[in-house]
């Protein structure tokens, strides 16, 4: 319920938001349109540890919105289990293979039409 009530990624962004504005120069951040001012800023430990809480906040709340929609949509919680499971790992490799599976999972669950004779 924890989890998947939101409150750990609310906490995660909390989190970030106060290392964010109170902890990483603004100098540092205005260079995310080149891989190389990207590379200079991820050399700092803070700067690092902002990107990871980003990731988890991001991460957690996808999977949670995972869950949800396939709970909604009467999925088999072990169908799900490999996207979360990649969600966490590979955040967009874990969303794609759900919406994937969604899809498939979906035409599975459809009821072919009754044709009248």
């Amino acid at each position: 319920i924890l989890v998947t009530s939101g409150i750990v990624s609310f906490l995660f962004a909390g989190v970030y938001a106060v290392y964010m504005f109170g902890g990483v120069s603004i100098g540092d951040l205005q260079d995310f349109s080149t891989l190389e001012g990207l590379m200079r800023l991820f050399g700092d430990k803070q700067a690092v540890l902002v990107g990871w809480l980003h990731y988890l906040a991001f991460d957690l709340f996808v999977g949670i919105w995972i869950v949800g929609d396939a709970q909604r949509n009467g999925f088999r919680h072990l169908f799900i289990v490999p996207s979360l499971v990649f969600t966490f790992m590979m955040g967009p490799v874990g969303f794609l293979s759900y919406m994937i599976l969604r899809q498939l999972l979906k035409k599975e669950m459809t009821p072919l039409p009754l044709h009248s004779n």
